[in-house]
């Protein structure tokens, strides 16, 4: 096993590439436009209308208040019932907005910001208090999802084998009827959070009914540097514990899996 789990891991590879912060990139050139498009009063209305204009912008508003877009989607799904901001803001955008403002006084944390002259020490302390982001596994996962149709929600947990409860980034089609089960864990440092994603998805193994599909995708130079986290999670794999594990380089091993498990299931059409 030594030689194919080795091959596996040199597969790994970190989620945060070195990217220039002096160099124009289509996000930065997307994110500019956003913020100059934003209205410079602020006011509830016109922040309404923002939203219903911009609805796939919404983690601006929520990175002006300190919302990463994880914690976003989990206060969204909350408060909503829902972590797709897009249909929010092209739905309910008024709610939305004065959601944000009464919890996270959006309306003045932004009209201070916008009036506001910038340092360069000021930049160097954003970036020093950024995050890599570990959402590039979990977008990519969904992406695929959603592209062969499968229906699915977010972040949900439900309740398996033995009435065990467990917790996916994806389930499908709800979590009431979990048929197909996926975790995403994309991780760039060796912490505590490697042990925690173990924990999840042994829990996802031990949950897993008999017709049950458990599908397990990972990435990052943290799996990388806790050589003994992967190798549990591998022979998990071995043992036909998970009915797959892929990296990010393994999409397409990913999606043609996937797709085969959803025309089983029942999910979509033959």
């Amino acid at each position: 096993m030594d030689s194919d789990f080795d091959a596996f891991r040199r597969k790994l590879t970190p989620l945060a590439p070195h990217v220039d912060p002096t160099i124009v990139t289509p996000d930065t050139d997307r994110i500019s436009a956003a913020v100059a498009s934003l209205p410079t009063h602020a006011d509830t209305a016109d922040l309404s209308a923002w939203v219903a204009a911009h609805p796939t912008e919404i983690p601006i508003l929520a990175l002006t208040v300190g919302i990463n877009r994880e914690r976003l989607i989990d206060l969204l799904r909350h408060r909503f019932g829902t972590g797709a901001w897009a249909t929010l803001a092209r739905t309910r955008p008024d709610e939305l907005v004065t959601w944000m403002d009464a919890e996270f006084d959006l309306r003045a944390s932004l009209h201070a910001q916008l009036n506001r002259k910038y340092s360069f020490a000021d930049i160097l302390a954003a970036r020093g208090g950024g995050q890599p982001s570990a959402r590039r596994v979990d977008d990519a996962v969904e992406e695929v999802v959603a592209e062969i149709g499968v229906p699915h929600v977010a972040r949900a947990e439900f309740i398996g084998r033995d009435g065990r409860t467990a917790r996916a980034e994806l389930v499908a089609p709800t979590a009431e009827d979990p048929r197909i089960v996926i975790a995403a864990k994309g991780l760039d440092h060796a912490s505590i959070r490697v042990a925690e994603a173990v924990f999840e998805i042994r829990a996802l193994a031990s949950a897993r009914q008999p017709s049950q599909r458990v599908l397990v995708v990972i990435d990052g130079l943290g799996w990388q540097l806790r050589q003994a986290a992967l190798r549990r999670v591998y022979q998990h794999w071995v043992d036909g514990r998970i009915d797959g594990l892929y990296t990010l380089s393994d999409l397409g091993a990913f999606r043609t899996d996937l797709a085969a498990h959803a025309r089983e299931l029942g999910l979509i059409p033959s």
